[in-house]
């Protein structure tokens, strides 16, 4: 029984084996508005038994989403980006003064990075994530790709974030 079930699980891996193409990208190089996607199929098969592709279940903020893979949900921190705070808080205040807007300015952005990813990720889409590592706070630290499109660029070209400063590297 044990050999039967390592032989389907290997044929199942096996299956998704696919070398997936560098990840097409169909974005405008207008940064501060609202760019809709228009892709016709993916640029790879999304297989749900690959370690990589999940199922959105929400969006939590312009560089964060939450998940469902390997049948457990996760947070995932989109790398290299960063989004204004869609509510006041110290990371806000941090933002302000780094970027030399106000407070009111910062949380205006964040809700427009928020709503922005709403609109490319809603729930039930499939995503493939690209991660080696998690944060501090247990979040899958990645790329996220939807239907070969890498959306930390995407949200980064559309004027939705910023790239990422470490304010605590010395």
């Amino acid at each position: 029984m044990q050999k039967y079930l390592y032989l389907c699980l290997v044929l199942i891996l096996a299956g998704c084996q696919n070398p997936s193409p560098e990840p097409k990208e169909e974005i405008s190089q207008t940064p501060t508005q609202y760019i809709p996607i228009y892709i016709q199929e993916p640029v790879y098969p999304v297989c749900s038994a690959c370690s990589d592709s999940a199922k959105v279940l929400n969006v939590i903020d312009g560089d964060t989403i939450k998940i469902m893979y390997h049948c457990h949900e996760e947070f995932v921190r989109m790398i290299d980006i960063d989004c204004f705070e869609s509510k006041e808080n110290k990371r806000a205040q941090w933002q302000a003064k780094y970027y030399h807007l106000s407070l009111d300015e910062v949380v205006q952005k964040g809700v427009h990075a928020t709503d922005i990813l709403k609109n490319i990720l809603p729930p039930s889409s499939v995503v493939n994530i690209d991660w080696k590592s998690r944060d501090r706070y247990g979040r899958i630290l990645g790329t996220v790709y939807s239907n070969g499109v890498n959306i930390n660029r995407y949200m980064l070209l559309s004027g939705g974030c910023v790239p990422y400063v470490d304010r605590y590297k010395k």
